[in-house]
């Protein structure tokens, strides 16, 4: 690793640690970031990488100052918000991390799976109109995914709006015939219909 570390001072240390890094315990993996760190101060993605592997061994306060750190190194590296949001969450600290996760969304507008967090905590917040506009701007990234399809049903189900909800639901089914979830809410949505 050395002289891998060595080499990737010309062609992008942190890519070359990146593509090194998949495998080995994660004390060792905190060893090479930590060096690779030493080498770039200045690189975000280097910080943020360091904040899952913290969090990865139940270090979430030192995760979250590695990741806020990612975050004022580079503003606009959208994963390291959405990173941060989830950690925020993970320190029961939602409308924070709300706030993160907007962020996230504006940032990563083209991720689904960012616009479903999102709407996942909109969802528990009780904001089910916003809630109900992320899993939309998901679905249009990934229109056959079917647990955003269920969740979009489930919000739409607290809405009344249950012909919306069981077409989501069946929609869910349809690529995803065995989703036992999307079957007991297709089912109690059909219930609430009659």
């Amino acid at each position: 690793m050395q002289h891998a570390v060595a080499a990737g001072q010309d062609c992008g240390l942190v890519e070359l640690y990146l593509a090194l890094d998949d495998r080995g315990p994660d004390d060792q993996r905190l060893a090479r970031l930590r060096r690779v760190k030493e080498h770039n101060p200045s690189d975000g993605n280097v910080r943020l990488n360091l904040g899952i592997i913290l969090d990865k061994t139940g270090r979430v306060n030192d995760a979250l100052a590695q990741v806020q750190d990612a975050i004022r190194i580079a503003p606009a590296l959208g994963k390291a918000h959405f990173y941060l949001g989830l950690l925020l969450e993970e320190v029961g600290k939602p409308e924070q991390a709300l706030t993160v996760y907007e962020t996230a969304a504006r940032l990563n507008e083209d991720v689904a799976f960012v616009h479903c967090t999102l709407g996942i905590l909109l969802d528990r917040l009780g904001r089910i109109d916003d809630a109900i506009d992320q899993y939309r701007a998901e679905l249009r990234l990934n229109p056959h995914f079917p647990e955003g399809r269920n969740n979009l049903g489930k919000a739409l189900v607290v809405q009344n709006r249950l012909e919306e909800a069981v077409r989501e639901f069946r929609a869910a089914l349809k690529t995803r015939p065995d989703f036992a979830e999307a079957h007991n809410n297709l089912g109690r949505a059909l219930y609430l219909r009659a």
